[in-house]
């Protein structure tokens, strides 16, 4: 199994710092929406017509509110593909490849986050068997030829350790 922490943080941070941008969407809009006169007032300051003023004011309310869908569309699929890792890595990888090309236009560090992340679950794929800890038939075989060794061994040692009584009985046998 390999291990999701490096995509599972930067997926966090991406989404973080998505739903910080969401947040400036929305005080944004609330912010012009209630400072409508004041915005208009500060258009015709610039020697602009009431028509040209309530066309300019009706755009960026627009703009606001559509950034501000899109803002909850992509964060709801990025929370949902962070949650994703781990149980289904090649759609989590997939959706988080398609949300950060869209935010590179708008949210570039988001759009690279998200893009990193979803190529990491592509790409990084668990280990192969050859370096699990499971013993494959050779090196059962090279185990079995070094618990032959041991027992010869340990044979030998006994009959070391015999030879040694002896010696030790008779010290000056040759």
């Amino acid at each position: 199994m390999v291990n999701r922490t490096a995509e599972k943080v930067l997926t966090w941070i991406g989404n973080g710092l998505h739903a910080l941008s969401f947040l400036m969407f929305g005080v944004l809009l609330l912010l012009l929406n209630f400072n409508s006169t004041e915005f208009k007032q500060s258009m015709l300051d610039s020697e602009t017509t009431m028509a040209d003023a309530n066309g300019v004011f009706i755009v960026f309310n627009v703009i606001l509110i559509v950034g501000l869908i899109v803002a909850i569309i992509f964060l709801a699929l990025g929370i949902l593909s962070a949650l994703l890792i781990g149980k289904k890595n090649k759609a989590a990888g997939i959706i988080l490849i398609v949300i950060g090309v869209f935010s590179l236009f708008g949210n570039a560090l988001v759009g690279v986050l998200w893009i990193v992340a979803g190529i990491m679950l592509l790409v990084r794929k668990p280990r192969s068997d050859i370096y699990s800890n499971e013993p494959h038939a050779f090196e059962s075989f090279n185990l079995q030829q070094q618990y032959d060794y041991e027992t010869k061994d340990g044979q030998q040692n006994s009959t070391n350790n015999v030879d040694d009584v002896q010696k030790k009985k008779d010290p000056y046998k040759y």
